[in-house]
């Protein structure tokens, strides 16, 4: 499991009379059903889902990011920020983006604005960046932060789950996730750090959204990645056979392989080695990237980059893009 915030259900706060609860003692009242516009939408088994991709990176015009609400009480949005880049020469392995996932958001009719985090590079090395999703009537602003980077030789960055540390005995970056979105009693953070390099030549891998990245080990051993964090509303086959032909273009098969039907998202990257024989860091089920000849996270599931090897040096991996869901029933 990940490491998650969670606060028990409560009464809503009043939001300008979008409170959920009512008075002590009075049953709340029954949800309207939700109806919008925005992103890609399609319907898929009892829900209606609105896709945020690259249309909604940080550079697009506002109007590619609006999630327009007509009518409705409750909607449940899943922000995952970019995944980190990671380094070659032994580094350790790209962390996750931070995962947030709100279920039984209180909204009103109005637009919000989706704006997904881009993935890490890794030359020169970057972290990813964040995710948001902003309701402005609360003012909520759910935040999905970039994956740490892994570093060569240095210690690996904090993020919303950190990147893997290098070589040698470099520690890992903090998983921050779990800090974000405080007083918000409908959501719930995934984040993890990343696991520290060995005294030789080998990276820690990237913290993934359901688990820390393992540290490497005394030669000839890398760190994994930390496995994603599964969503059952998310079952990558089901939706891809249902969703509109152009955003299948753009989210791959490999996308559609890496969530399986369990819904994985969200995995670490795998730590870089010496390129000798031994095995490298394998990647974070849920769209990490391997270890060894590192290769990318899988974009539109913020997973980190693996880590590649020293000798021959060759390069990290990129992490991969963020991605905003919001879904209902429909």
């Amino acid at each position: 499991m990940g490491i998650r915030t969670y606060r028990p259900a409560e009464s809503y706060f009043d939001r300008f009379s979008r409170s959920v609860g009512g008075p002590t003692g009075t049953p709340a009242p029954s949800p309207s059903p939700a109806s919008a516009t925005g992103g890609t939408k399609f319907t898929s088994g009892d829900n209606t889902y609105h896709f945020y991709v690259n249309d909604a990176f940080a550079p697009a015009p506002a109007e590619d990011k609006t999630f327009t609400l007509s009518s409705g009480t409750l909607i449940n949005v899943l922000v995952i920020g970019g995944g980190g880049g990671a380094q070659g020469d032994g580094s350790g392995g790209g962390g996750a983006g931070g995962v947030v996932h709100a279920v039984n958001m209180p909204v009103s009719p109005g637009t919000f604005t989706a704006t997904v985090g881009q993935r890490g590079d890794n030359n020169p090395i970057s972290s990813g960046s964040d995710s948001t999703f902003v309701d402005p009537a609360g003012p909520v602003t759910l935040t999905g932060l970039g994956g740490g980077a892994g570093k060569d030789s240095n210690p690996g960055s904090g993020g919303g789950s950190g990147g893997g540390g290098g070589q040698t005995n470099d520690p890992a970056g903090a998983g921050n996730q779990p800090n974000q979105n405080a007083n918000l009693p409908y959501v719930t953070n995934y984040g993890n750090p990343g696991g520290d390099g060995s005294p030789s030549d080998e990276g820690g891998g990237g913290g993934g959204a359901g688990a820390a990245g393992v540290p490497a080990g005394s030669d000839p051993t890398s760190g994994d990645g930390g496995a994603g964090q599964p969503f059952t509303f998310m079952p990558g086959p089901q939706l891809y056979a249902d969703m509109p032909s152009g955003l299948q273009t753009e989210l791959g098969t490999a996308w559609r392989d890496a969530l399986g039907p369990t819904g994985l998202m969200a995995g670490g990257g795998g730590g870089g080695d010496d390129g000798d024989a031994t095995p490298y860091g394998e990647p974070g089920p849920g769209g990490g990237g391997n270890g060894g000849p590192g290769s990318s996270g899988v974009n539109y599931t913020g997973s980190g980059g693996g880590g590649g090897t020293s000798s021959p040096n060759t390069p990290g991996g990129q992490g991969g893009h963020g991605i905003i869901v919001v879904y209902y029933p429909t």
